[in-house]
């Protein structure tokens, strides 16, 4: 083994050691990145109902009845959406498994392939209907601050599109 080899192997070991460490604490901690807690500082956090439920109660100063009626709704699309969540996420799995087999047939991928796209049409039908029924649930001066909410949001994500070099919304969109 030559000398170079072995500075690069134990370099490689070194940095793999470095990123395990991070990892290994994550893991030991009780409230990992990512939970379903809401308690993790990436913003690509899990936000299940309750801290969406949260949020817009904070934001919008939702009244209980509101809050109550929303629960009910998030409960409700979440029971109406699981089981299309659960076959497109199969299918998805079924195509990635034929695409990486030598029995590949294309007429079968095509077949799954189109019913991913009736999948996600209901699933898109599903949370446009979702978001009608919160905004008819809100007043005018709520409406006006979920409106506001929104634009911030967008804000905020095309400034992380532009530190990160990401694709416009417009872009990502067509």
């Amino acid at each position: 083994m030559n000398q170079s080899h072995v500075i690069r192997s134990l370099l490689t070991a070194g940095l793999l050691g470095v990123l395990a460490i991070p990892g290994l604490a994550l893991a030991a901690s009780d409230n990992p990145p990512g939970d379903k807690q809401g308690n993790c500082s990436y913003a690509h956090a899990y936000a299940g109902p309750e801290q969406r439920l949260a949020r817009l109660t904070e934001n919008l100063e939702l009244t209980a009845a509101q809050q109550e009626t929303l629960k009910a709704q998030f409960a409700d699309a979440r029971t109406r959406t699981s089981a299309l969540r659960n076959e497109k996420r199969s299918l998805h799995r079924e195509l990635h498994a034929l695409a990486d087999s030598n029995s590949y047939d294309p007429q079968r991928a095509a077949e799954i392939a189109a019913r991913i796209g009736v999948l996600s049409e209901q699933l898109s039908l599903e949370m446009a209907q979702g978001r009608q029924k919160l905004w008819q649930l809100l007043t005018p001066v709520q409406q006006q601050r979920y409106n506001e909410m929104k634009a911030q949001r967008a804000a905020k994500m095309a400034e992380w599109r532009k530190r990160h070099g990401a694709k416009s919304q417009d872009a990502a969109d067509s």
